[in-house]
């Protein structure tokens, strides 16, 4: 017997899941995707995504000097407009120009993306290519732009791998950094996926990728991650008991002495809300919004917070996208 759930977890906002980009070819369902359905849509946390890029790649990008020092050795940087055009089908103009050293412009690209329907994907195409509105295109399924079925350094070719997950990204950009020769790819990934030694995250127009970035409002790529709640369940389709279970569920997640329960790496992937809807003062990051934290720690820092004072300071955003991660500029071509 099937039953329709009461409430859904999402990664961001439904809104996002912009219907001409981010469904299946043969499913043909009212765009944008229909919130008829939902009793509410509840902001709770915010997720922290990363241009991530094969370490071969990485340090090719550090001896062309596309850094955000400018040395050799600095955090290697892309501007936002060489991350849509990667992510969308000009990623045959776009190859690695201005990207990797003039020699090596011309090699094979690899794209590390997600599959249809995946939030990940949504990000992308919302806070880099504004779903199409930018003039640049997003990937459709099965992407036309692969002209080869592997990862590839040859001239001329490009790989477009659809993951099932973050751990298929994973897996993409280590067989991609694996190549024999150069080994150039490309992937986004939440920042709480943490890095291994096949790929490392880089800066977005020169500004690092960091929970603490985002929070303060630097860093663009988030998402504001929801609860949904069917309309019939609150309707009268629970009872008191589980109606107030499914309220205090959403209430919880809104907490930033909560966050630290995720683990490592997660934690550095993950924000609160500046909301009130908490009784205990060091959870409700309401009182946050005008503050400066007390540190900012290094890009995929770790540490979990010892106490739950530390922890509001640590989690809690500065401010809010009210609900839609477009509300506030983020990249734009």
């Amino acid at each position: 017997m099937s039953k329709v759930p009461d409430a859904g977890v999402s990664d961001e906002e439904p809104t996002l899941f912009n219907g001409s980009y981010n469904r299946p070819a043969a499913f043909t369902s009212s765009l944008p995707v229909s919130t008829a359905d939902f009793g509410s849509v509840n902001s709770v946390f915010s997720q922290v995504f990363g241009v991530a890029v094969t370490t071969k790649l990485y340090a090719e990008m550090q001896a062309a000097g596309h850094t955000v020092d400018g040395t050799t050795t600095g955090l290697p940087t892309l501007s936002s407009t060489q991350v849509a055009n990667l992510f969308s089908q000009s990623i045959k103009t776009q190859g690695w120009k201005g990207i990797t050293t003039a020699a090596n412009e011309g090699v094979g690209v690899n794209v590390c993306t997600r599959d249809i329907g995946s939030g990940t994907r949504a990000a992308i195409n919302t806070l880099f290519l504004q779903n199409g509105a930018n003039g640049l295109l997003p990937f459709k399924a099965k992407p036309a732009q692969s002209n080869v079925t592997a990862a590839s350094d040859v001239a001329g070719k490009f790989f477009i791998n659809e993951a099932g997950s973050g751990g298929g990204v994973v897996t993409c950009l280590g067989n991609v950094n694996a190549l024999a020769s150069k080994g150039f790819g490309v992937g986004l990934l939440t920042l709480g996926q943490g890095t291994n030694a096949n790929y490392k995250f880089v800066a977005i127009d020169g500004v690092v990728p960091s929970r603490d970035n985002a929070k303060v409002g630097k860093y663009g790529a988030w998402v504001e991650s929801t609860i949904q709640t069917n309309k019939s369940a609150v309707n009268g389709g629970l009872s008191a008991g589980a109606l107030g279970f499914l309220n205090a569920f959403i209430t919880k997640a809104t907490n930033a002495d909560n966050l630290g329960q995720v683990g490592v790496p997660a934690i550095a992937g993950v924000f609160a809300l500046p909301l009130s809807g908490s009784t205990v003062a060091d959870a409700d990051c309401s009182a946050y919004g005008n503050t400066t934290p007390a540190t900012y720690p290094a890009m995929g820092d770790t540490t979990l917070p010892a106490t739950a004072a530390a922890a509001a300071d640590y989690f809690c955003s500065r401010y809010t996208r009210g609900g839609v991660s477009t509300n506030v500029p983020a990249f734009t071509k």
